[in-house]
């Protein structure tokens, strides 16, 4: 009997959640963070078929907002977010979460829950041409497996340049002492060097350069290089096309992949707050093997909004 309720309950917060977010349309139209709310990440498993993927859509209990989303756990707590301007070009965000993972599990019994919670503080500088943030955190676990903590900090800095080319660079390095949510034991980070030139009506092409490595306690170090070229073109002002070519450097992971997307608002053709959305993704991992490997994925489909 027990074991029902707790079925029954957890199909219905999946089913509301499921109707919430099938009702945004845009992923872009996020609300801005409240200044204290209660959250519930839904596990793309509790969600009913068809629900789309990676938005969030913010509801609100009696003052409280809620914020729903979807991802690969399903988690349940609260957080807290606080913006202080120190100087017109000057700030700091904080933001702090306390939360129960695997809550479906919990409730079903059939896995253990995990508390966890997590701080950051984000320090912007903007000037007319240049954009600095950096942002240090921490993390905790636990503490059914034993109390487990994490650090990051995150830096990107941006440079508008004449005649309309942008020069972004960022960095990440992370740091835990047990297996997290993040990722196992050990150390990992990042560096990432775009160049950007924008073109005529919001049009822009751009070239970047990533580089990532990873250091568990348990196994040697590894590490990626990628190159990308990118495009964006709007031809009509309802019209945007956009491509994108990736190839990895490393020897031991060679691949190639190449993603061309079209969003088409139908405003112009009667249609307000219909969007037509079309993608292509193809992926070669083994350059040196013939187009059988060659696998991709293809989405079209219809986003409105109500």
């Amino acid at each position: 009997m027990v074991s029902h309720v707790r079925a029954w309950a957890v199909s219905w917060i999946a089913l509301v959640a499921g109707s919430a977010l099938g009702a945004q349309a845009d992923p872009a139209d996020h609300p801005p963070a409240p200044a204290v709310a209660l959250f519930v990440n839904l596990a793309d498993t509790q969600l009913p078929s068809g629900t789309p993927s990676d938005i969030r859509k913010q509801m609100d209990l009696g003052r409280l907002p809620v914020l729903i989303s979807t991802g690969s756990t399903t988690d349940v707590g609260v957080t807290a977010n606080h913006n202080m301007s120190l100087d017109p070009g000057l700030s700091i965000d904080t933001h702090g979460s306390i939360s129960r993972t695997r809550f479906a599990g919990f409730l079903l019994g059939d896995a253990p829950g995990t508390e966890r919670g997590s701080g950051q503080a984000t320090l912007h500088y903007s000037h007319d041409w240049f954009d600095l943030r950096t942002s240090p955190g921490f993390s905790a676990e636990g503490p059914e497996a034993g109390l487990r903590f994490g650090t990051a900090l995150d830096n990107r800095i941006a440079i508008s340049m004449p005649r309309g080319w942008d020069l972004a660079a960022a960095s990440h390095l992370a740091q835990r002492n047990a297996a997290m949510t993040e990722g196992e034991a050990g150390r990992d980070g990042s560096t990432s060097l775009d160049l950007t030139r924008h073109l005529a009506s919001s049009s822009s092409i751009g070239v970047g350069y990533s580089y990532g490595w990873n250091s568990p306690e348990s196994a040697a170090v590894s590490s990626q290089r990628q190159v990308e070229v990118s495009a964006n073109f709007a031809f009509l002002a309802d019209v945007n096309c956009s491509a994108q070519y990736r190839q990895s450097l490393s020897a031991d992971a060679p691949s190639r992949a190449l993603d061309l997307g079209m969003d088409w608002d139908l405003m112009s053709q009667g249609f307000g707050g219909t969007r037509f959305k079309a993608d292509l993704s193809l992926q070669h991992t083994d350059p040196d093997a013939d187009l059988e490997a060659l696998s991709g994925t293809a989405n079209v489909g219809l986003a409105m909004k109500f």
